[in-house]
């Protein structure tokens, strides 16, 4: 398995991940509202580096004990090999440091390969939101994930 080196995301890396994001991820944000994720103070925004450069990101949002994942994304070449599953990993410890119970997401029902990757890191289906996408129109499945489940993930995975 690949060691992912995974740190929050800085001004100075912001064209790289935002490059991943553009790629990954349609429609995406605007730049400058990218950016301003950055120094938001709910917002987590972290990248997994491989030799140097970012292949993958992960933006969260902690308040009120939950933590939104806004977007999660990795390069095509890297998928599969474990930057998604330490993304995730480092996003819930860095959900729990701000006293977050839970991880939730919103994520269109047809994506079947984000559902199966959410499924396989401990989120379950807790709603549905009717139409919520655009551009086809869709419904947006309601995925959390409890972080006591972490603690239990992080305990074993060197086994």
């Amino acid at each position: 398995m690949t060691h992912w080196d995974i740190r929050p995301v800085t001004a100075a890396d912001l064209d790289a991940v935002y490059a991943i994001f553009a790629a990954c991820i349609s429609p995406c944000w605007k730049k400058e509202t990218f950016a301003a994720r950055l120094d938001h103070p709910c917002a987590v925004v972290l990248a997994a580096w491989q030799e140097g450069k970012p292949v993958g990101f992960a933006d969260g949002e902690c308040a009120f004990g939950l933590c939104e994942l806004n977007n999660i994304a990795v390069l095509p070449q890297y998928r599969c090999r474990g930057a998604g599953n330490a993304l995730l990993l480092a996003l819930g410890r860095a959900a729990k440091q701000r006293d977050c119970v839970a991880i939730q997401l919103e994520v269109r029902q047809s994506n079947q390969a984000a559902l199966a990757f959410y499924r396989e890191n401990g989120f379950v289906q807790v709603g549905r939101r009717k139409n919520y996408y655009t551009a086809p129109t869709e419904d947006a499945l309601l995925l959390d994930k409890h972080l006591q489940e972490e603690e239990k993930d992080d305990e074993t995975a060197g086994d």
